[in-house]
């Protein structure tokens, strides 16, 4: 997969939060988004994930050199994030089952292995709003690692977690499939220790 950003902008109301950002995100490759706060880390991830659209620009998808819509991008996808909203109604086991009816899942075994490491397995009848921060993020880390998927996108990983879910994450994505694109939105360097490229804000702007 490959995600071509060209003279890419975004603003809200009239003030212009990052402009002319030309650059190729490739598979094999590990990407982190850098910057000040209020900056655009967040803003520029959601915009390669097709969660919000550029103001200016334009984004491509490609994948064996056939360009991917934007209606179809969604299931190349998988990301995560503090902001991110899971189903409050659903029990943890309801959210997982319903979570892979859109996504494949690597493999059951270990998303179960993770499930279970993470401590979660004795929550699995509760509701995901009865759940504290730190285990909805690690939740939303298990789904997103565990799916298969051409791009994965962190915002701020460890956000919430504890020593335990800190060194399960650095496991898991030194681990992670290299021909998969790996983006990550993050001024922590224990979130991001392991990329190869930096992309800052400031550069482009």
């Amino acid at each position: 997969m490959e995600i071509l950003l060209s003279e890419i902008g975004k603003k809200y109301n009239r003030q212009w939060i990052f402009k002319n950002i030309s650059t190729v995100l490739s598979g094999g490759v590990r990407y982190v988004i850098k910057g000040k706060n209020g900056s655009g880390k967040s803003t520029l991830l959601k915009l390669v994930t097709g969660i919000v659209l550029p103001s200016e620009g334009k984004l491509t998808y490609r994948k064996d050199s056939i360009v991917v819509t934007d209606e179809m991008m969604f299931k190349h996808i998988s990301f995560c994030s503090p902001y991110q909203n899971l189903f409050p109604e659903l029990t943890l086991e309801e959210h997982i089952k319903y979570h892979f009816k859109f996504k494949e899942c690597y493999n059951k075994n270990i998303l179960n292995e993770d499930i279970e490491v993470l401590g979660l397995k004795k929550k699995s009848k509760s509701f995901v709003r009865e759940l504290s921060s730190g285990q909805v993020q690690r939740l939303k880390l298990i789904l997103a690692i565990n799916s298969i998927s051409d791009v994965l996108a962190l915002d701020e990983p460890l956000s919430n977690l504890d020593f335990e879910g800190i060194d399960w994450y650095k496991k898991k994505i030194a681990g992670i499939d290299d021909s998969r694109v790996l983006i990550l939105a993050s001024n922590n360097k224990e979130e991001f220790s392991f990329t190869h490229k930096e992309l800052q804000i400031a550069d482009f702007n």
